[in-house]
């Protein structure tokens, strides 16, 4: 994905499902927006990117 968004700042996946791609930008200093259209996917990927963060900053 790195050489892929070399200059591009916001990652677009409209397809989220479990937030691969959100998870790798974030990592990588991107910006992401994740679209699914099923809503126990989103509140999977919200509580999994709270616990993420709390991982990332304790350390």
């Amino acid at each position: 994905m790195l050489d892929s968004v070399q200059t591009i700042l916001t990652v677009l996946d409209p397809f989220m499902s479990s937030g691969t791609t959100l998870f790798a930008a974030y990592e990588m200093g991107r910006n992401a927006i994740g679209i699914d259209m099923m809503p126990e996917y989103v509140a999977m990927v919200e509580e999994e990117f709270a616990n993420f963060q709390k991982r990332l900053f304790s350390d």
